[in-house]
């Protein structure tokens, strides 16, 4: 982070490591009518952890028998779902037809925003034949408001109804990697693959936690085994093609993708992750058009939708860049990255008090965000923000500079510019407090010549 006082950069971020989509495999409660337009300071940001693996229960048993079920109308659900596991599964995972009717309505509930409703229904279903789908959407939905001790307990309660159904496993091992618990994702990804060994895609959701420990090479290798055994597995090649993305490894990382929308053209994922390939090629024209196709086809994609509003933020298109960042925000409350880039779009744009706002979002949810205090202080500095007077922003500019440089302690770079940014703002409050002397002076003056 470089600049003088009149041309500083602000930080930016684009979500530039290829991870797990937030509402990933068979995913069937589509894009509900977010918030989009609610005040940010309104906005709900608040989230609960998911329980330990033990405490979910992961030292029990899943039943071994699914319940017997008859085949779901495939024209209800979405593109994912006709994407099954190939081994040691119930091929298409069916539910009754007047069960998934039931489902789907829950799920129109969610879409027109009555969570509730949604809740209500998909937790009546549970108990019934094909409960499991039930359960999952449930998850789904718990997920999407940020009740994730919730989602958790849903996604394991699909598990124990199903043990075969891959898309309620890696969704549970992703929950638990993006809130940073490594070895209750590895727990629950281990217990489910050893209840069903012959199971390709459960053990995807091993390679995801090898993803985030960093194991590339490991995941690459072992991905290529598990395509060995099921040569069309599309979870499979997205791991295998985050591996080689991470290992810098582009190009084959972008055949590996290509070769998964020729089987799947339906998953969003795919194209998204294109999208991340192409920015590391310098191709962001492609780039952009992979994301637009990724949130066509699959709207709840978070990760997408934030890097479509960086493009758009950096072609100044400001407008465009905040209903994307919005809409990533709708779909993952605690997505400080996101909340960081609308912060500066808004200020782009001069909405200088919903920029403040956005920024302090992006710090309640990540506290060590150095980034996020560091463009909030920006914004102090540089911005006339609605409701404080030009020595209360200064001030507040020089102990959110404080803030940056506590959290970033041990990272800063020997030039960096929080300590000049600091003298900067310091001689500013002398010169307003020399101005509104000056001005006081003055007033007395003219009310003495009275």
């Amino acid at each position: 982070m470089r600049g003088s006082s009149m041309t500083r950069q602000i930080k930016r971020a684009y979500m530039m490591y290829l991870c797990s989509c937030m509402f990933g495999g068979l995913v069937a409660c589509k894009t509900p009518q977010a918030p989009e337009d609610k005040p940010l300071d309104e906005v709900s940001t608040e989230t609960s952890k998911a329980p330990s693996a033990e405490d979910l229960g992961a030292q029990d048993e899943p039943q071994e028998d699914a319940k017997e079920t008859t085949e779901v109308a495939a024209e209800e659900t979405a593109p994912e779902e006709k994407e099954a596991p190939k081994e040691g599964s119930k091929a298409g995972f069916n539910v009754d037809a007047s069960f998934n009717r039931k489902v789907k309505r829950a799920v129109e509930d969610a879409q027109s925003g009555d969570y509730e409703s949604a809740q209500t229904r998909l937790s009546a279903l549970v108990e019934e034949p094909g409960g499991f789908f039930a359960a999952y959407n449930l998850g789904l939905v718990q997920e999407s408001q940020g009740a994730y001790d919730k989602a958790a307990t849903s996604y394991y309660k699909a598990l124990n109804l199903e043990p075969d159904f891959s898309p309620a496993l890696l969704n549970l091992t992703r929950l638990y990697v993006r809130q940073g618990s490594l070895e209750d994702a590895r727990k629950i990804a281990q217990k489910f693959i050893e209840a069903r060994p012959d199971n390709v895609t459960h053990r995807v959701a091993s390679l995801e936690v090898m993803l985030a420990q960093k194991r590339y090479e490991d995941v690459e290798r072992q991905a290529r085994e598990l395509l060995r055994r099921d040569e069309q597995n599309i979870e499979a090649m997205i791991v295998l093609a985050d591996a080689n993305y991470r290992l810098g490894r582009y190009e084959l990382a972008r055949a590996i993708l290509e070769r998964g929308v020729k089987i799947a053209p339906k998953r969003g994922e795919l194209f998204y992750k294109n999208g991340l390939v192409e920015l590391k090629l310098k191709n962001k024209t492609k780039a952009r058009v992979n994301f637009e196709e990724a949130v066509r086809i699959q709207p709840r994609l978070p990760e997408a939708h934030n890097n479509l509003g960086v493009l758009m933020h950096e072609a100044r298109d400001y407008d465009n860049a905040i209903v994307h960042y919005r809409k990533a925000i709708a779909d993952w409350p605690d997505f400080a990255v996101a909340w960081l880039n609308l912060g500066n779009a808004l200020k782009g744009k001069g909405e200088f008090k919903d920029s403040e706002v956005a920024f302090k979002k992006a710090i309640e949810m990540d506290k060590g965000y150095a980034d996020a205090y560091f463009n909030l202080a920006l914004l102090y500095l540089e911005s006339d923000v609605p409701g404080l007077t030009v020595e209360q922003r200064l001030q507040k500019a020089i102990d959110t500079l404080n803030e940056y440089k506590g959290v970033a302690k041990g990272r800063l770079e020997k030039d960096d510019p929080a300590d000049k940014y600091i003298a900067e703002a310091k001689k500013g409050i002398e010169e307003e407090k020399a101005r509104q002397e000056m001005l006081r002076q003055s007033q007395m003056e003219v009310e003495s010549g009275e």
